[in-house]
């Protein structure tokens, strides 16, 4: 954009209370930890999934995780959320001897709330730190509130709050994806029996991705016209490893100021954080890696969610054949758009 001089005014320096400036402090000196231990490549990506600063991300670490349908990864999100929280209660667990229950939950959510914070409170992280710690407490009332009903409820709270979320792409998708996973997560997950452990665990993790992906897909289509084709496979190479990066990532700070532990701890993360680029290298540069020219209306969108949503309770209804009928004829509709568009885009 081009602006001209006079159309430029300094605003000033903007003073930051007391608060925010001790947040960003504790920010500052978290990141210097992982530009102090990691090769600057390294750092970025620890930086970007563990505080929320992209700055260090290029154009090229970018096309990876795009192209691999990875960008909720890269992103501080109610995954990375879910994680602290989930080793945060084993560790109190373990000292559960000095540790009450009570006072486990309350500390567990002062870490993620106070984690949220220092990340900059986004939606998808207001909605599963609202969401959890909705679950949490009702843990401590003795009464045991659904999942669906706490995703709704903090939904609920947070337009209350910022009504503009309703109108934020990030924050529909979020919820979409949890919505998805709660719908269809166990009927996909209940398709498929293994007798092998690490085959029932690669399958879980499966359905957890198509199941977000039922509910995401027709608005990311609709939004962004293209696809990542190795996003199942790439996600299921991925999920051990990023796991184990956040985990790693989210105490790296605090085990930086340990002896012996500063140096495998930086070894870990760095391999990991290699490894993750290169499986992301070998997706994104595989032939076919993006389809694009994806140009759908909305009407598609809801037809697609409507189809779904019978495909999996509608099958024992007169529904039946409609919903198998609407699936698949939004599937043909969605390619022949594309062929259009590609079409359209040769001739021109």
């Amino acid at each position: 954009a081009f602006v001209y001089s006079e159309q430029i005014k300094d605003l000033g320096a903007r003073s930051l209370n007391q608060h925010n400036s001790c947040l960003l402090a504790v920010k500052n000196q978290l990141s210097s930890a992982f530009r102090t231990a990691l090769t600057p490549r390294s750092a970025a990506i620890g930086r970007a999934l563990i505080l929320g600063e992209r700055d260090g991300i290029d154009a090229q670490l970018r096309s990876y995780f795009l192209a691999t349908g990875s960008m909720h990864i890269l992103a501080v999100s109610g995954m990375h959320i879910g994680l602290l929280i989930l080793v945060l209660l084993q560790i109190l667990g373990l000292l559960s001897r000095w540790v009450s229950r009570k006072q486990a939950l309350f500390l567990v959510l002062f870490i993620v709330w106070y984690y949220a914070v220092l990340t900059g409170l986004s939606a998808s992280v207001l909605r599963s730190v609202f969401m959890f710690s909705v679950l949490l407490l009702s843990q401590l009332s003795g009464r045991q509130m659904s999942q669906l009903s706490a995703l709704f409820f903090s939904a609920f709270c947070l337009l209350l709050y910022d009504p503009r979320y309703l109108f934020d792409l990030g924050f529909q998708l979020s919820y979409l994806a949890m919505l998805g996973i709660y719908l269809y997560y166990e009927a996909i997950r209940a398709t498929l029996q293994f007798r092998w452990k690490i085959l029932t665990h690669l399958w879980d993790g499966t359905a957890l991705g198509l199941a977000a992906t039922l509910t995401t897909l027709p608005l990311s289509l609709y939004h962004f016209h293209l696809y990542p084709n190795y996003a199942q496979i790439a996600n299921l190479c991925l999920m051990s490893l990023s796991s184990l990066i956040l985990v790693v990532g989210m105490f790296f700070p605090f085990l930086q100021a340990l002896p012996w532990l500063d140096r495998l701890s930086a070894f870990v993360l760095e391999t990991s954080i290699r490894w993750m680029l290169d499986i992301m290298r070998f997706f994104s540069e595989a032939p076919g890696a993006l389809a694009k020219g994806f140009v759908l209306p909305f009407w598609w969108v809801l037809l697609f969610w409507l189809a779904t949503y019978y495909l999996f309770y509608g099958l024992q209804s007169q529904h039946k054949y409609f919903a198998q009928l609407g699936f698949i004829g939004s599937l043909l509709f969605m390619a022949q758009q594309r062929q259009r568009k590609l079409q359209e885009q040769q001739t021109t």
